[in-house]
């Protein structure tokens, strides 16, 4: 199968402000601008820009430029642009109209670093090195400044399965809150364990990444679905969610090739059920497969065109029925097991 990029990477940081506009311009240089393969392109203080863009220099960040301008000046922020990454810096203040003011943890105002590439015509080892340096910035974002906050997203259109909570399917890497981790998991080991790398940086943060050396965008949304099945499944119930686009003809043909543990028993005439019988093993979850074909049963549309008042999965065992039935019950899927006593009996809880 031929190799699919991704549409544009993005990464996004929050920094408090105890860090310094010194400190951010010290960053931004050894991080971003002197690191091999950045090619240093365009760079503009936004306080000195104008409409003619005269204000718009050529190459990379000067190295004394902390010293050439004031720091009023350099505080109204300021762009780097390189053809594998750059950065974007403003101040984030406490203004009813500044949208980004939520993500400072409730700081008086802070930093907001953030940087997109596209990848539209990138070859491969173009998307490998853009990749490798863009999450560099949020890793060392979190040790060497202690960002607030962080991630680093592949952009792309349509996605295979379920969004778990602090886990959005376009995560490469981010920073996450470790109470806010204990709140959505009763066993934040299940979230952990879904991350290639987990690293502590004090002050309840961790930065986790997974992915960073998947570049075929069908490959890394294969990767997602399966561990976003796994993390919805011991999330706090509610907390997980569908939100799904339109699949590339490669996703597609991806799902084709995976195992379906759904075997559809019918409509009943008379209660206008849309039954299936599911037999899962016990160290699997059903499939981003699976989930797509009770995405398609349960969409009002189909519902109203197949005249399907609800849709329902039996079960052998109450076991089976409860590793399921977290994100089965996000859709809204009725679920019932065949009890001990040889009955079927609904699961609600």
């Amino acid at each position: 199968m031929d190799f699919v990029r991704p549409i544009a990477l993005t990464y996004n940081l929050v920094l408090g402000p105890e860090v310094s506009i010194e400190a951010l311009i010290a960053f931004v240089q050894e991080v971003i601008c002197d690191t091999e393969g950045f090619e240093a392109e365009t760079w503009e203080l936004f306080a000195e820009s104008d409409l003619d863009d005269s204000a718009i220099h050529q190459g990379s960040l000067p190295q004394n430029l902390a010293e050439e301008r004031s720091p009023e000046v350099l505080e109204k922020g300021f762009a780097v642009d390189g053809k594998q990454g750059g950065a974007y810096l403003r101040k984030i203040e406490h203004r009813a109209d500044d949208p980004d003011y939520g993500e400072t943890h409730g700081h008086r105002f802070g930093w907001q670093l953030t940087y997109s590439v596209d990848l539209f015509d990138a070859s491969e080892a173009g998307c490998r090195t853009a990749i490798t340096l863009m999450s560099e910035v949020i890793v060392q974002a979190g040790h060497r400044l202690g960002a607030l906050w962080g991630e680093l997203l592949r952009e792309s259109s349509g996605y295979l399965g379920p969004t778990p909570p602090h886990a959005d399917p376009e995560v490469l890497v981010q920073i996450v809150q470790t109470d806010e981790i204990a709140r959505a998991y009763p066993d934040p080991e299940t979230y952990w364990a879904q991350w290639d790398e987990v690293n502590y940086v004090g002050q309840g943060r961790a930065i986790v990444s997974r992915g960073l050396g998947t570049t075929d965008e069908t490959a890394f949304k294969e990767m997602v679905a399966e561990r976003g099945i796994a993390l919805c499944q011991t999330a706090r119930p509610g907390l997980s969610k569908f939100l799904q686009g339109p699949l590339s003809a490669e996703e597609k043909a991806m799902l084709q090739t995976q195992e379906s543990y759904l075997d559809q028993v019918g409509l009943d005439p008379d209660t206008h059920i849309l039954e299936f019988a599911a037999y899962v093993p016990e160290d699997s979850y059903m499939t981003a497969r699976d989930y797509k074909t009770l995405l398609n049963f349960t969409s009002p549309r189909t519902k109203k065109t197949e005249g399907i008042e609800s849709v329902r999965i039996a079960f052998p065992d109450e076991a089976m029925a409860r590793r399921e039935f977290p994100l089965l019950s996000t859709l809204e899927v009725d679920v019932i097991y065949m009890s001990d006593a040889g009955v079927w009996a609904p699961l609600t809880s």
